[in-house]
């Protein structure tokens, strides 16, 4: 068989074919694993004639700015025109960066609590506990990180302390609401609530039995920790402080974890 020229991909067709010398296209190995599906230790010597095959072409296009397009993005006549999706489009990155912005925030809650709050442990007892509960916790890993565990147990202790005070309660009907807000947010938007109408409860109720009730654990959680610094944001002054875009990433790439 004849060795076919390569050609510019965008001429290509279901079904064309091509032969190449491996060893032609690339001497890394890790390339090369990427390239042929193998180890990247089989790759490192492997030579020879393969045949490559367009089994599928994808093409992507920009989409026409229509009725159809905007009610796919945000459901059903949730935007009407050009202006109002693109509106709608900023008022999403807005709010996906300050959801950002409130993570980072809770995170220095944690840290300012967990320094500033006087609790004493008893921290020999709490590394024999560690090493107890989970084996894969040695000695070498409490050298390293038995500060994080003990503010972690510091700020757990302190969230307790603001849920007793506060009277904090999750019912199970809020983390049903919790699973449906993030089935949405995940899951296409108003779109998808529109497509399950009246099932959304029962889809919501079958992901919430999941994993063996961990999921129903997990969101529950989530949930009561949400009220928690709530309650807390509640009860302190915040000064907000505007930052460029790129400020923000570099703040956020030096948090400490």
């Amino acid at each position: 068989m004849k060795t076919s020229k390569r050609k510019n991909s965008q001429d290509s067709k279901k079904e064309d074919t091509a032969e190449f010398q491996i060893e032609d296209i690339t001497s890394d190995a890790a390339l090369r694993a990427q390239i042929l599906n193998i180890a990247e230790t089989e790759a490192a010597d492997v030579k020879g004639t393969y045949i490559f095959k367009v089994n599928t072409i994808n093409v992507t296009q920009p989409a026409e700015l229509n009725q159809e397009f905007f009610d796919k993005v945000f459901g059903k006549d949730a935007v009407q025109t050009s202006e109002a999706f693109s509106n709608k489009v900023r008022e999403t990155i807005e709010e996906n960066y300050l959801r950002e912005s409130d993570h980072l925030f809770d995170h220095e809650l944690e840290h300012y609590f967990a320094d500033h709050v006087k609790i004493n442990l008893p921290e020999d007892f709490l590394k024999s506990w560690l090493k107890r509960t989970d084996a894969k916790i040695t000695d070498e890993v409490l050298q390293k990180e038995f500060s994080t565990y003990v503010r972690e147990m510091k700020w757990n202790l302190i969230k307790e302390q603001v849920a007793e005070k506060n009277q904090i309660k999750v019912e199970a009907t809020d983390v049903r609401d919790k699973a449906k807000q993030m089935i949405i947010e995940q899951f296409g938007g108003a779109a998808i609530a529109e497509q399950l109408g009246d099932r959304m409860d029962a889809f919501a109720d079958n992901y919430l039995q999941g994993n063996e009730g961990q999921n129903f654990m997990r969101l529950y959680n989530q949930l009561r920790n949400e009220r928690i610094i709530k309650s807390i944001r509640e009860q302190i002054t915040i000064q907000d402080k505007k930052v460029s875009l790129d400020a923000f990433k570099k703040i956020v790439a030096e948090h400490r974890h």
